[in-house]
Order: C-alpha cells, then structure tokens, then sequence
C-alpha cells in the first residue's frame, strides 16, 4: 500500500498527460512551448533554489561520486561489448544504443519519488550529484560516434560550450557558487522562487507522457530487450553492490544512488540519436519500453531498498 501511495500521483500525472496529448486536447504547439518553459525555465529555477540551500558538507562525499558514475561507466562499457558482439547494428549505432541503456530519467522520474519516499531536501543531493551526467555521459557517445565516422571529429570546444550554456547545467553550477561562497537570497526573492518551482517536478511528469505520444516501438526486438534490461536491472543492481559493499554508504544515500539508476531512459538519448543521425528507432523503443517497465521495476527496487 504504501509503494501503491509512492508511485500512484506520480504515474497519475504521467497518464494524464499522455491522455491529453493523445487526443489533441492540447496542440502540439502548446506542447512544445510549455516544455521549453519547464525545461528552460522552472526546472533550472527549481535546481538553483534547492542546491542553494544544501548543506554540502554535511551530505556528500566522494564516495558517493564514486559509485554513481563508476557504476553508469562500467554499464555504458558492458553494454558497448554487449551490443557491439551481439548485435548487426552499425558502428555507429552502438555509441547511441550504450547510451539509451544507461542514460537515467533522473530529474523527471528519479527526482519525484525521492522526493516522496524521503524529503523535499534529498532534491539538492540529487543534483549535484548528476550535474555532470548529461554531460560526460553525451560526450563519451558524441567521441564514440564520431570515431566510427571517418567524415567528421568530435569538436571539445563546441561541446563545453554547449554544456555550460545549457540551462539545467547552468543553473547547478550557480546554485553550488551561491551554496560554496555562502551568499544568501535576498527573503522576498526565496519566497519567490519557492512559490515559482511549486509546479516543477508536477509538469515535467505531464510533459514526460505528453512526450511519449510522439515516440513508437519499432526498434530491432533484441537490441531494445538489452537495453531495457541492462537500464531497470543491471545498472541498478551494479549501483546497489557498489553502494552497500564497496563503499558501506548510508542507507538514505544508497536509495537515492539506486532509484537514479533504476529510472527509464530519459528522452535526451533520443535526442542525441536525431543529433547524431544513427540508431533513432532504436534509442526511442527503449525510451518508450523502459518506461513502460519502469512501472514494475521501480517497485521492486523499493522492495529491495526496505519500502
């Protein structure tokens, strides 16, 4: 009952969502304008407001760092061989293909049921945590791609600049300047932002099935199986050792680490496929299925996390 209390809004919300969007309640045009305004504005507000107010010390270690990425790295090389050996997909499908399968939905997935299964406060840990994922995780592909195309180089420049102009990215890197230098929000201004990132996390879930709508599952049957696995059960569970046997870290922390992990695809793999022109049909089945899965998946980790 109480897991059916955790996840029942927060899917509520998603399926909501996806029925308006099915049935062009809203035009897609609207769509498209109030998902740039979360992503661009009420997201990045709402990640400055919480990392300013994160006690840093308190919290985090390196540890912690550790185990996230060490455990998304070693995934993203054990799904490369995994497709690369099993799979007819092309070179440079593989890159996109590693990436869907280890690629979290953290903000929008991940983030909410933290949020409901520990505290508001646990939203600063979680973003300064990921505040490089997107960035490590999408330049590892780009390089990978990029090798494997004889026609073009991966360009570092252009890719840290578009990192660091990237509103999620941006807005981190200045709430942990205000956190580190201990400057303090003006009171009218924290009121503001408290009421003004309310309905942050609620619209990004109505977004996320407004999104689901426009993807299709028509991507080869093994390479999306693999995918989905590796993302809702072997990163997770490769988190999971790492967290309670390697680094013994507390329990509030090895559920944040785990939940992060077990999260679906995030929509931004698709993206990066489109970008990169290879494996779109692919990275949108596994977006689509892992969330699909997700439902069943989330549960039992929160099973095997004690709740």
């Amino acid at each position: 009952m109480f897991l059916v209390s955790i996840l029942l809004p927060i899917l509520s919300l998603v399926l909501f969502g996806f029925v308006l969007a099915k049935n062009s309640v809203i035009p897609q045009a609207w769509i498209d304008q109030l998902a740039r305004a979360t992503f661009n504005l009420l997201i990045p507000l709402y990640l400055f407001y919480s990392i300013v107010n994160l006690n840093l010390n308190a919290q985090l270690s390196i540890d912690v760092f550790a185990v996230f990425y060490g455990s998304v790295f070693s995934c993203f090389v054990i799904s490369f061989f995994i497709f690369k050996s099993r799979t007819k997909m092309s070179e440079v499908s593989v890159p996109i293909a590693s990436l869907s399968a280890t690629y979290s939905n953290t903000i929008i997935v991940g983030l909410p049921i933290l949020v409901s299964i520990l505290s508001p406060s646990v939203a600063g840990i979680v973003f300064v945590v990921i505040c490089v994922h997107s960035a490590i995780l999408f330049g590892v592909t780009q390089l990978l791609c990029r090798q494997a195309m004889t026609s073009a180089r991966f360009n570092l420049g252009r890719f840290i600049l578009a990192s660091l102009t990237n509103p999620l990215v941006t807005a981190i890197y200045i709430g942990l300047l205000f956190n580190l230098f201990d400057i303090e929000l003006f009171a009218w201004l924290e009121s503001t932002l408290a009421l003004a990132t309310l309905p942050a996390l609620p619209l990004a879930l109505v977004i996320l099935g407004m999104t689901l709508v426009q993807y299709r599952v028509t991507g080869n049957k093994m390479t999306v199986a693999i995918g989905t696995a590796i993302k809702l059960f072997i990163l997770p569970a490769i988190t999971y050792i790492f967290s309670v046997y390697l680094f013994a870290l507390s329990h509030e922390l090895v559920t944040i680490l785990v939940i992060l992990t077990a999260s679906p695809t995030g929509v931004n793999a698709y993206l990066i496929a489109v970008s990169e022109q290879s494996g779109q049909r692919d990275s949108a089945s596994i977006v689509v299925v892992s969330t699909l899965v997700s439902v069943v998946s989330l549960p039992f980790w929160l099973l095997i996390l004690g709740f």
